[in-house]
């Protein structure tokens, strides 16, 4: 086997943050600084849908991201269906992670994007995102210039473990 020592897909703020959650030998961070994390909080579990949904639309409006540059991840794919039901998540149309389009963003669980990546990810986490301890390094080390966690405060703790992030919690 090859062993990789240097992380070029994250920039080093979301390497920071991944590396709390991975177990195996040393990876340095290679890439750029990078923007950081943005924490965006909830109420509840049932808010989520909707803060995703404004996020998704700041980024789009705001930052140009396009929609095909971005990935909502969940623990499941009810989770999923819940985040945008209908494929649909506020105004834009959704899709799975393995029927890529341009004009669709990414909204799908943490296993099945295992292995893929995107500019921009954006965690729904809830309480089943933590359960599993591979799910939150997985989900977190998709994004490659920019990372957001939306959750309740105890499960963005969680996902945090001993790192405290630059950037500010939102409430959402």
């Amino acid at each position: 086997p090859i062993r990789l020592t240097l992380n070029l897909r994250n920039t080093r703020r979301i390497h920071e943050l991944v590396r709390q959650h991975y177990t195996g030998h040393e990876i340095d961070a290679g890439g750029p600084e990078g923007v950081d994390v943005c924490w965006i909080r909830v109420n509840t579990a049932d808010d989520l849908g909707q803060a995703v949904s404004q996020c998704v639309a700041r980024l789009h409006s705001l930052e140009n991201v396009p929609p095909g540059d971005m990935a909502v991840l969940v623990a499941s794919e009810k989770a999923a269906q819940r985040i945008a039901p209908d494929n649909w998540l506020g105004t834009f149309r959704t899709t799975r992670c393995d029927e890529h389009s341009e004009d669709r963003i990414v909204v799908d669980s943490i296993r099945r994007f295992k292995g893929l990546e995107r500019p921009v990810v954006i965690v729904a986490a809830t309480a089943d995102t933590v359960i599993d301890k591979e799910l939150p390094y997985v989900a977190l080390s998709r994004a490659r210039t920019h990372l957001v966690v939306v959750g309740e405060h105890r499960v963005l703790s969680r996902i945090r473990g001993n790192h405290q992030p630059d950037g500010a919690e939102l409430s959402g």
